[in-house]
C-alpha cells in the first residue's frame, strides 16, 4: 500500500513539474509573439497576446506592462492606465517604465494634475531620470505655471543635456517670461542637437526673432551685477552694422559671436547659475574661439536653405568645415 501512494506521489510530481513547465514555456511564447506584434504594429493582436499571458501568470510584471504598453498604442488610454497601475502597485520590475506608462495615459485623458502627482512620486524613487522631470516640465506648461515648469525642465536639462526637446521647451518657457538670452540660449542649443526636424524651422525663427530683440539693445543698457543682464549691456555697446555692409548670414554669424564671446567674458567675472554656466555659456565660448563657429551657424540653418546657404552648403570646403564641426561639437557634447 506504501509503494502504491509513493508510485503515485511520485507521479503526480512528475505531471506537475512537467505541466509548470509547459505553462512557463506558453508563458514566453506569448510574450515573444506579443513584442513582435507590437514591433509590427499590430496592437489589436498583441492585447489579445498579453492577455492570453495574464490568464496564466495574473501578476506577473512583464505581461501587465506589456499590455498596458499596447493599450496606450492602441490609444485606449484608460486600459493602459489601469494595467500599468497593477505594475506600479507590486513594486518589482518595470516599475520605471509603469510609472511612465501611467503618467502619460494620465496626459491623454487630460488629467494633468493626477499625471504630475504620479511623475511626482516617481520621482523620489528615481531621482536621476530625466524624462520624469521633462514630463513634469510639459504638464506644468501646459497648467501655465511657468515658473514650476522652469524649475522641472531645467532639472531634465540637467540630468540629460543631450535631450534635446528639453532645451526647446526650456526655450519656449523662458520665451514667454521675456528672458530673451536665456531663451536664445537653449535655441542656439537645441538646433545644434536637432537641426533638420519640422519643429526646428520655427526654433530658428524664434532664435533670429530673440537675436534681434538683444542685438537692437531692448532691455540692455544698464551694468548689473546680474551676469544676464550684464551680458545684454554689453551687447548694447557693439554695432554690427559698422564697417562692411553684411549679407543676412554674415550678419547672423556676427551676432552669434559677439553673444558667445561676450557670454565668456561676463561668466569668468560673475559666473552664471547652474545649468547656463555648466552647459551653455562654456560650451559656446569655446565655440566661438574655435574656427568652427560659422560652420556651426550655417549647420543649423540646414532645415530653411536659402541662396546664400545653398551656395555655401555647395562648396567642396565647407562641406569639410561642417564635418570638422560636428566631430569637434560630438566630441565636446561625449563631456556630458
Amino acid at each position: 500500500m506504501l509503494l502504491k501512494k509513493t508510485i503515485l506521489l511520485s507521479t503526480l510530481i512528475v505531471f506537475s513539474t512537467h505541466w509548470v513547465k509547459a505553462q512557463t514555456e506558453e508563458f514566453n511564447k506569448l510574450i515573444a509573439q506579443g513584442r513582435a506584434q507590437q514591433a509590427k504594429g499590430d496592437f489589436q493582436e498583441a492585447i489579445n497576446s498579453f492577455k492570453k499571458a495574464i490568464t496564466i501568470e495574473a501578476n506577473s510584471p512583464i505581461a501587465n506592462y506589456e499590455l498596458a504598453s499596447s493599450y496606450y498604442s492602441n490609444k485606449n488610454f484608460e486600459k493602459a492606465r489601469a494595467f500599468s497601475q497593477k505594475v506600479i502597485n507590486q513594486k518589482k520590475r518595470y516599475l520605471l517604465a509603469a510609472y511612465l506608462l501611467n503618467g502619460s495615459s494620465l496626459n491623454d485623458l487630460g488629467k494633468l494634475e493626477e499625471a504630475n502627482a504620479v511623475f511626482k512620486e516617481a520621482a523620489k524613487k528615481y531621482t536621476h531620470h530625466y524624462l520624469l522631470f521633462y514630463n513634469l516640465g510639459i504638464n506644468y506648461y501646459k497648467l501655465q505655471n511657468f515658473e514650476q515648469s522652469i524649475k522641472y525642465t531645467e532639472r531634465a536639462v540637467f540630468l540629460k543635456p543631450l535631450h534635446a526637446s528639453s532645451h526647446l521647451l526650456l526655450a519656449a518657457l523662458h520665451q514667454v517670461k521675456k528672458n530673451q538670452l536665456k531663451a536664445t540660449l537653449a535655441y542656439y542649443f537645441f538646433l545644434m542637437l536637432e537641426p533638420d526636424t519640422p519643429r526646428s524651422l520655427k526654433a530658428l525663427q524664434e532664435l533670429k526673432s530673440l537675436l534681434a530683440i538683444l542685438m537692437n539693445n531692448e532691455g540692455g543698457l544698464n551694468q548689473s551685477s546680474n551676469p544676464f543682464q550684464m551680458a545684454k549691456y554689453l551687447i548694447s555697446k557693439v554695432d554690427l552694422e559698422k564697417g562692411k555692409k553684411k549679407n543676412e548670414m554674415e550678419m547672423f554669424v556676427a551676432q552669434t559671436k559677439l553673444l558667445f564671446r561676450v557670454l565668456g567674458s561676463v561668466g569668468k567675472k560673475t559666473p552664471f547659475p547652474y545649468i547656463w554656466q555648466n552647459i551653455y555659456t562654456n560650451f559656446f565660448y569655446r565655440l566661438s574661439k574655435s574656427r568652427h563657429l560659422k560652420a556651426c551657424c550655417y549647420f543649423i540653418h540646414q532645415i530653411a536653405p536659402n541662396d546664400i546657404i545653398k551656395t555655401w552648403n555647395e562648396q567642396r570646403k565647407n562641406q569639410k568645415a561642417t564635418t570638422s564641426f560636428q566631430y569637434w561639437m560630438n566630441k565636446q557634447l561625449s563631456r556630458f
